[in-house]
């Protein structure tokens, strides 16, 4: 992949612009984000996946999985390029145990040695799939819990499906995804109340989108976006709205 062949930044923000593209096998996608002339405020949502990102400068960072919403300001002129682990992928691609990483925001040479950060980092930058990720096999049960949590699947049954117990299913979503179950369920219902809110939002009531998405109720909606997103469901989708953030940067607009 070439920056060539990426598609045009997405004007729809006067303060910054947006793209994200898809990747394959370990990456979820690659992304790249610059600010104009003004300051803009991120909200970051809780995806749980990990990010390599590498600003202008080329400072790179690791970026933890998280459950916690998180604010930043960003400076006018800066210039952001990373890639996006698929959830649980951290261990395949970097060696590295996800648990151990969460909620943290570390310099790529402190986790990796100073040549593989170094390429691993020009290779962010260019667009290119990263030659210094060697992926050993990305566990098939990981990717499958993932896929049927975010699916509204119950924890117990996708635990019985997978040949585990709950409590090896947790422990191996733990180290591999730096999140439990229950976590990823939370993730993916917030993902699913954004995606159909910029589907049917204001013609569907919350309440729609609350069932549409697998919360019990609207209250449940609200408490769990509030606790995710730091804001109720109205003004959070106000606010994206405002910021023309797109559905599919909802778990992509990660910054460190």
């Amino acid at each position: 992949m070439s920056p060539a062949a990426a598609p045009a930044l997405n004007e729809t923000d006067p303060v910054s612009v947006y793209r994200e593209l898809p990747g394959a096998g370990v990456l979820r996608c690659w992304w790249e984000q610059r600010v104009h002339e003004m300051p803009k405020m991120q909200r970051v949502l809780p995806d749980a996946c990990a990010d390599v990102l590498v600003s202008a400068d080329g400072e790179a960072s690791l970026i933890g999985p998280t459950m916690s919403v998180a604010l930043h300001d960003l400076r006018p002129g800066t210039s952001f390029r990373a890639v996006r682990f698929q959830p649980g992928a951290l261990r395949s691609a970097l060696g590295l145990s996800a648990a151990e990483v969460r909620d943290q925001v570390l310099p790529l040479t402190s986790v990796l040695p100073d040549r593989a950060a170094r390429l691993l980092a020009e290779q962010v930058w260019a667009c290119r799939f990263p030659e210094a990720l060697r992926p050993i096999g990305f566990d098939p049960r990981v990717r499958e819990a993932v896929r049927l949590l975010w699916s509204w699947r119950d924890v117990d049954r996708v635990a019985a499906e997978l040949g585990l117990t709950a409590r090896h299913l947790r422990r191996l979503l733990v180290e591999n995804a730096g999140v439990g179950p229950k976590a990823v369920q939370r993730v993916g219902r917030l993902q699913r109340f954004l995606t159909f809110a910029e589907q049917c939002y204001p013609v569907a009531t919350l309440a729609d989108l609350a069932a549409e998405a697998g919360y019990a109720d609207q209250a449940h909606l609200a408490r769990e976006v509030r606790d995710l997103a730091g804001l109720p469901p109205s003004a959070l989708l106000r606010e994206r709205s405002a910021s023309g953030v797109e559905t599919a940067g909802a778990g992509a607009d990660r910054l460190g």
